[in-house]
């Protein structure tokens, strides 16, 4: 490294220091570092490629559905009357029965010499043929029919 600059030519003859290699060059010459803020370093060997990585994150997109409607429970809420064989103990009132096959849960309302009437708000009903379990008593009885009631 010279110990003077030429500087014949040359309209600005500031001198300067670069950040990263420590050589004296001309301030005009030096840039700023794309990847480290406030760094000065020499334009043609010192300055490094820009690295995406190192810029902040984009701003997520709000992709929010505007003007949605609050999502209300479809209730059925009508009572329903099955015609039943009880094959084991009884149904206790307010327990909550289940269809073994078709996975029907409800809750019982009567149970009234082998016709129950139970409240359901799924809109599936139970199967004739079907095992009715009750799930606190362990009660068991077999569907014969079923029909609505309001």
């Amino acid at each position: 490294m010279s110990l003077w600059l030429r500087t014949e030519g040359r309209t600005c003859v500031a001198v300067a220091i670069c950040d990263r290699c420590k050589m004296k060059r001309y301030s005009d010459f030096l840039v700023p570092d794309p990847n480290t803020p406030g760094l000065r370093v020499c334009g043609d060997t010192c300055v490094d490629v820009l690295d995406p990585w190192r810029l902040a994150p984009r701003t997520t997109e709000d992709i929010t559905v505007k003007g949605v409607r609050p999502e209300v429970a479809l209730i059925n809420s009508r009572v329903y009357a099955i015609n039943y064989s009880p094959k084991a103990g009884s149904y206790a009132l307010g327990e909550n029965i289940l269809g073994v096959n078709s996975r029907t849960q409800a809750v019982l309302q009567t149970d009234v010499a082998g016709v129950i009437t139970y409240l359901e708000d799924g809109g599936l009903s139970f199967q004739v043929g079907e095992i009715i379990l009750g799930l606190t008593s362990g009660a068991t009885g077999i569907c014969n029919s079923q029909y609505g009631q309001n």
